[in-house]
């Protein structure tokens, strides 16, 4: 039987790959699904994802792709029930992938997978993922932090920024695995008052690993006011 459902809407955990036949075209209305099974019976025990293609007609084998009776398939996608492409984030356009990195990085703080970057290019605005997760990105993965004016004033007379920022709590990880962050995807010129990168106030214990960062403005890792906090393996360009 379904156990629980995940933070976001589309994502629906269930024990076994016949629960997962058995789900209701109401259940699979919202999109693609990923579904994490308990046990994946013809191709072994332990959890695994898998996304429902409401327009495929792939083979079958009983194994990586199963067929749903109401149409489309469902197709094996690895162990990563954190993998944030299942929540809807949008690889390689200029698209804000924040609620799905939010919803991804809650499902993760509660399961303790860890939310997980396949290689792939993602735009995000001010990002602040639960505390507590583990977030770790394939080495060709870039997160680019997507920034929009706002109304002209204060601090300058000219249009200012929201500049995105990764905002991280305690007991948090981020390696990227040699991974870029990109501080400045869309905007040319920012004032003086906007800092792109990672950020940690008041916190512990939080980790930060193997980052490549790009087009800093003022800084890469600002910590303030921050205990038994790791970083290494930073590289900036320019």
């Amino acid at each position: 039987a379904v156990v629980a459902t995940l933070t976001n809407a589309s994502a629906i955990t269930v024990d076994l790959v016949s629960d997962m036949l058995a789900l209701s075209a109401e259940q699979l209305t919202n999109g693609p699904v990923a579904v994490i099974t308990k046990g994946r019976n013809v191709i072994g025990t332990g959890p695994g994802v898998f996304y429902y293609n409401s327009a495929s007609s792939a083979t079958t084998n009983l194994g990586t792709v199963f067929a749903y009776s109401g149409g489309g398939r469902f197709i094996f996608m690895g162990v990563e029930p954190g993998n944030v492409d299942l929540y809807g984030a949008n690889p390689n356009a200029v698209a804000n992938s924040v609620a799905a990195l939010n919803s991804a990085a809650t499902y993760a703080a509660s399961t303790g997978c860890r939310v997980y970057f396949p290689g792939k290019t993602y735009y995000t605005t001010i990002w602040s993922p639960a505390a507590g997760v583990r977030i770790e990105g394939e080495r060709n993965t870039v997160i680019k932090l997507y920034s929009y004016p706002v109304a002209s004033g204060s601090p300058s007379a000219e249009p200012d920024y929201v500049v995105g920022i990764i905002d991280l709590g305690d007991n948090t990880e981020l390696n990227l695995n040699g991974g870029t962050i990109d501080c400045r995807s869309d905007v040319l010129s920012v004032t003086t008052w906007d800092m792109a990168g990672i950020r940690s106030r008041g916190t512990s214990n939080v980790k930060i690993k193997n980052v490549n960062f790009t087009n800093q403005f003022v800084l890469s890792v600002c910590l303030r006011y921050t205990t038994n906090t790791v970083v290494q393996g930073i590289n900036t360009r320019g």
